[in-house]
């Protein structure tokens, strides 16, 4: 998850830009090449079979990892020249199973606050003052969820997939079913990728 605090109407400095970016592993490439860019308030999916890249590629977005050639910039900064106010930029959240990805970020919120007995009117104060201190009241945030279920990228504003470190689309859902001439996301996965289903 990455903030946007500039809150420019035009958008013109991307929340993340990834360009020509490559990870190795001796004589595999994990990440090949791989460029995009994300906006604020886009939420995109990066839907990949296990072993496509999906977590070298989160490797390198948390520092945890270094390229080995290409540029990621957050919010302008070079993660290469710059990793400290990059990386004070980008929040990464792991899978969490009690989470409800049918709720907002406030409804979960205010679900699990109610489980501990934290009245409502006091849970919606302290929630609405920690989303603002955090930058996130707004919902301005640029959201790469990587994940190998066609049943979670329905919704999505974009669909990345990617397969054996390269990205072979980076369109909207509805065109990356259009474009493969399939009924079903999950059809036009299995045809670009040739793997088995991914159904939630």
């Amino acid at each position: 998850m990455v903030t946007d605090q500039s809150a420019e109407p035009e958008r013109q400095v991307p929340a993340l830009l990834l360009d020509k970016v490559v990870k190795t592993y001796g004589p595999i490439r994990a990440v090949d090449g791989v460029s995009f860019k994300a906006h604020a308030g886009e939420f995109i999916a990066l839907l990949g079979p296990n072993g496509a890249g999906k977590s070298t590629l989160f490797q390198l977005l948390s520092g945890l990892f270094t390229a080995d050639s290409g540029r990621i910039e957050v919010m302008g900064h070079d993660m290469s020249r710059d990793p400290v106010p990059a990386l004070a930029e980008l929040g990464i959240v792991f899978q969490q199973p009690t989470l409800d990805l049918e709720l907002s970020v406030t409804a979960n919120l205010l679900f699990h606050a109610g489980l501990h007995g934290i009245p409502r009117a006091t849970a919606e104060q302290r929630i609405a003052g920690e989303l603002a201190r955090l930058g996130l009241a707004e919902r301005g945030v640029a959201v790469l969820w990587a994940t190998h279920l066609c049943d979670e990228v329905t919704d999505a504003d974009r669909v990345i997939v990617m397969h054996r470190g390269n990205i072979l689309a980076d369109t909207s859902p509805a065109e990356l079913v259009a474009k493969a001439g399939t009924a079903t996301i999950e059809q036009a996965f299995l045809a670009m990728t040739g793997t088995g289903p991914k159904s939630a």
